[in-house]
């Protein structure tokens, strides 16, 4: 019998989120969300690894949590773009990471149509700014 060992698919779509000032060194070309009033507390790049389409910011409200610990949110588009692509990420403002129930979220359409949705949250371990993926 032959054992065959899964190889990991390389080409599955992903976002990646980085604090300005580790990666602005990076990227010469990039889109841009600015709050229309007051001071970020962060700004952060959104970089996918490969093209995706419809890219949202969202401010999520809680709205309610449910027995099996599901949220649900009220959603506004903050910021909105037809494409995002690897070599003109987006650097946006961020008003501020909640630090318990996420405020903050993104969605965009992967390249197989799929609609494709994460919060936005800062790691309480090592302060990084993170993805998970939820639906709301």
């Amino acid at each position: 019998m032959r054992l065959i060992k899964a190889k990991k698919s390389s080409s599955k779509q992903k976002i990646s989120v980085y604090y300005e000032n580790d990666v602005k060194s990076k990227y010469k070309d990039y889109k841009t969300y600015k709050l229309k009033s007051g001071e970020p507390e962060y700004r952060v790049f959104f970089v996918p690894n490969k093209k995706v389409k419809n890219f949202k910011i969202l401010a999520l409200t809680f709205v309610s949590m449910d027995k099996n610990s599901k949220i649900t949110y009220d959603t506004k588009v903050l910021y909105s773009t037809k494409t995002l692509t690897p070599k003109k990420p987006l650097l946006a403002d961020i008003e501020y990471l909640s630090e318990g129930i996420p405020n903050l979220g993104i969605s965009y359409v992967d390249s197989s149509g799929k609609t494709r949705k994460f919060v936005v949250y800062q790691s309480g371990k090592d302060e990084s700014v993170q993805l998970s993926k939820e639906e709301f």
